[in-house]
């Protein structure tokens, strides 16, 4: 088995219509998307006998002996696609995976193994994440706790429309919640303008990408983005605007959108890893039920990543 590291210009044709690309995050419309921050998306094949057996998406970021390797960015799942109808031996192929990673020099190399394909990778140090995902397949699915219920049926009678996003109408005002997000929390966001306004070009035909929107009289109110992996909703970022917290939009989105995912073949809303020290995230997380769902991220540093 070989393996080769090439710019996903040179994706293989023949895993286009892989069916594991209805996973958003193995998909190259979710590698390309990098770009609009300097990264640059690439794609490991596993070739054997000059055949390609295997897919797999990363994206690398920075230059010379600083660069990194990160599949996916900012802690978004790896998905190792492999050809169909070949068996391919995992274990075999996760050791040549990280000598290929490992030979390339990178400062930092992270996998995010949420669906457990890598059978451990060699000179790659692993540490445990934790998700919640909330069963929603049941057509009379609702959330356990009594008070989230009550502040859906608020937002109900509050008369809440949610909104496809659309860049011409909610891209400012979007960037107004960002803003007060960034004020609120004393941090900068990860994304900007540029990575906005390509996500949503995205969005308006990739049905794996669905952004909803809300407002008030012309005024933003809250901005959920989620992402379908497979049978699941990740709910991957929301933003909002403190001052209509009465309208209960925080709450609201998430339920529609679950709802209506639901009707489409999706069984679970996957509410995503809790950074540490957001308590507040996790007790509201904890409201929605779910079952605590543990995988391994795997990092490599070399000498310069040990000690920067």
């Amino acid at each position: 088995m070989d393996i080769s590291i090439v710019s996903l210009d040179d994706y293989p044709e023949e895993f286009i219509d892989n069916p594991a690309q209805q996973y958003f995050f193995s998909s190259t419309n979710f590698a390309l998307l990098w770009r609009a921050l300097g990264g640059n998306p690439i794609c490991l094949l596993l070739q054997v006998e000059g055949q390609t057996v295997g897919c797999m998406n990363a994206v690398e970021f920075g230059i010379g002996p600083l660069k990194t390797f990160q599949a996916m960015p900012n802690s978004c799942y790896s998905k190792l696609l492999v050809a169909d109808n070949y068996e391919l031996d995992m274990t075999a192929a996760s050791k040549k995976i990280a000598e290929a990673i490992i030979s390339k020099g990178y400062r930092r190399s992270i996998i995010t193994d949420f669906y457990g394909r890598y059978s451990g990778l060699d000179g790659f140090e692993s540490a445990e994440q934790e998700t919640l995902l909330v069963d929603i397949s049941d057509k009379d699915w609702q959330p356990p706790d009594s008070k989230l219920r009550q502040q859906i049926r608020k937002a109900e009678s509050e008369g809440i429309e949610l909104s496809n996003f659309n860049t011409d109408r909610h891209l400012s005002g979007f960037m107004q919640l960002v803003k007060r997000h960034e004020k609120r929390r004393r941090v900068k966001s990860k994304y900007n303008l540029k990575f906005y306004t390509a996500l949503a070009k995205i969005a308006k035909h990739d049905k794996r990408v669905i952004w909803k929107y809300c407002e008030r009289e012309g005024a933003a109110v809250a901005s959920s983005i989620f992402f379908r992996e497979g049978d699941s909703l990740i709910h991957w970022q929301m933003y909002y605007d403190e001052r209509f917290s009465n309208l209960q939009a925080t709450k609201y989105i998430p339920y529609a959108v679950a709802r209506d995912s639901a009707g489409s073949g999706v069984k679970y809303l996957n509410l995503g890893a809790t950074p540490a020290g957001a308590e507040g995230a996790e007790f509201y997380k904890s409201k929605w039920g779910g079952q605590s769902v543990s995988y391994k991220c795997y990092t490599h540093n070399n000498v310069i990543g040990k000690i920067w």
